[in-house]
C-alpha cells in the first residue's frame, strides 16, 4: 500500500490494494477479520477481482478502529452506510465521505461484513462485541477479565466525550460571561431571564447571540452541561442517582434520567454499572 499526496492536497489519499493483501485472501476464501487505524492514514483490502467498492472477501468482515475508519471509507465500502469515528474526526469523515452516513455519537456500528469503532477503547468494546457473537459470551468475558475491561457496552451507548465543564474563555462579551457563570452556579436554578441579566441584554437579543454562537439554546445548552457535570460524580459511585440529580441541578431524578438517557444513550446506572464493576484479573 503506497500513500499518495498529504491530506489537504488536490489528490488526498490514494488507496493502493496491495497484490499480496488479494492473494492472501483468495487463498484463504475470504475467512477473517482485517482492521485499521492510524491518525489519518488511508488503506484498505481490496476484493480479489480488484475492485474494493465490491466489498470485502467473501466471509469476512473489515474491522475499523478510531480514524481508520477513513481507510475503509477511502475503499469505497462505506459508501452509502452507517458508520463512526472518533468524534474528533467524524466532522472530516462526513466531509471527506458525504456518501456515508457518518454518527459521531456511537461507540460502534455493524454493518454485517464491515465494522467501525470510536475511539480506541470503543474499538475494544468492537472486538469484545466480535468475540462474543462468535464464541460466546463465556469466552468474551474471560478476554475482558484478561484486560481489565467491562465485558459488554452497547454499540448504540454514546461515545464518552470529555465534559466540557470550565472556562469557556475570555469573558469579552456577555454570552461568554453568562456561560461560565452558568457553570458555576449548574446546581442552581438557571432560566433564560436569569442568563440574559447576567449577560446584560434583553432576553430576545439573548437568544438570538446565544443560539448563533452556540448551534443550540441557552436551556439546551445547560441541559448538556448538566449532564456532563454528573459523569465524574457517576464515576466515583458517591452518592445515589436521585443525589447526583439533584447536585447538577435537575429538578428530580426522572427528569435526570430521561435528559441523561437522551444525551448519553445509556441510563446514568448503566453507566456507573461501566465504571464500577470493572473485572478483575482471576
Amino acid at each position: 500500500m503506497r500513500r499518495g499526496p498529504r491530506p489537504g492536497s488536490a489528490g488526498g489519499w490514494r488507496v493502493h490494494a496491495a497484490r499480496r493483501a488479494r492473494a492472501r485472501c483468495a487463498g484463504r476464501g475470504g475467512h477473517g477479520n482485517r482492521a485499521g487505524g492510524g491518525r489519518g492514514r488511508g488503506g484498505g483490502l481490496a476484493h480479489p477481482g480488484g475492485s474494493a467498492a465490491a466489498g470485502p472477501c467473501e466471509g469476512a468482515r473489515l474491522v475499523s478502529i478510531c480514524s481508520g475508519a477513513f481507510a475503509l471509507a477511502a475503499t469505497g465500502l462505506l459508501e452509502g452506510r452507517r458508520a463512526t469515528t472518533h468524534w474528533r474526526y467524524a466532522r472530516a469523515l462526513a466531509e471527506r465521505h458525504p456518501g456515508i452516513e457518518v454518527d459521531p455519537d456511537v461507540l460502534y456500528v455493524d454493518n454485517g461484513d464491515v465494522l467501525t469503532s470510536a475511539g480506541s477503547a470503543a474499538g475494544i468494546d468492537l472486538c469484545l462485541y466480535l468475540v462474543r457473537a462468535d464464541h460466546g459470551a463465556a469466552v468474551a468475558n474471560a478476554v475482558a477479565r484478561r484486560f481489565v475491561v467491562a465485558p459488554h457496552r452497547e454499540g448504540g451507548q454514546a461515545q464518552y466525550i470529555e465534559a466540557a465543564v470550565g472556562e469557556i474563555g475570555p469573558e469579552d462579551d456577555g454570552v461568554t460571561k453568562s456561560m461560565n457563570w452558568a457553570l458555576s452556579h449548574l446546581h442552581t436554578p438557571l432560566s433564560v431571564p436569569a442568563l440574559a441579566r447576567v449577560a446584560c441584554m434583553s432576553e430576545r437579543s439573548y437568544l438570538r447571540h446565544f443560539t448563533r454562537r452556540n448551534g443550540v439554546s441557552p436551556m439546551r445548552w445547560v441541559i448538556a452541561q448538566r449532564v456532563a457535570a454528573s459523569l465524574p460524580l457517576l464515576e466515583s459511585a458517591e452518592g445515589t442517582v436521585d443525589e447526583v440529580a439533584a447536585a447538577v441541578g435537575f429538578d428530580s431524578a426522572a427528569t435526570y434520567r430521561h435528559h441523561f438517557t437522551r444525551q448519553m444513550r445509556t441510563t446514568p446506572t448503566a453507566y456507573r454499572k461501566t465504571f464500577t464493576n470493572v473485572p478483575a484479573y482471576s
